[in-house]
């Protein structure tokens, strides 16, 4: 199955410990879509990239993208999981990402404002009667 559609969520990523000692990462992504010509009732899919595929999608929140993906279940322990496997993902158009400040420029931007305090001349404002 493939639909186009947009990243509506990204909720925080979830880590964790293997047995082995080493560490995974995984970031859940909730896609929405229309199905149906009726653009008022969208359709949502959650799907997740794990570890080196999260730098790899380089999704953000808006993001429209052209999602190829299989549904797919898996026995684990006598319980019955379903889960979405994407095959294909190609991003039609990006969202604007809005640059977070670095610290270093950050640091600079006070040490200018600072600066600019110093140069200013004090008046002499004391002009209590008392």
């Amino acid at each position: 199955m493939e639909f186009q559609g947009r990243i509506s969520k990204m909720p925080e990523p979830k880590t964790g410990t293997k047995s082995d000692g080493s560490t995974w990462v995984r970031q859940d992504y909730i896609f929405e879509y229309h199905e149906s010509e009726d653009q008022r009732y969208p359709d949502h899919l959650l799907f997740s990239a794990m570890n080196e595929r999260i730098n790899e999608y380089a999704l953000h929140e808006g993001d429209e993208i052209k999602l190829g993906f299989a549904p797919a279940v898996r026995e684990y322990n006598g319980n019955y999981y379903c889960e979405i496997r994407v095959f294909r993902l190609v991003k039609v158009n990006s969202a604007p990402v809005q640059e977070q400040p670095t610290r270093a420029a950050a640091m600079a931007a006070e040490k200018a404002k600072e600066a600019v305090l110093q140069e200013q001349p004090k008046a002499d404002t004391d002009d209590l009667p008392f």
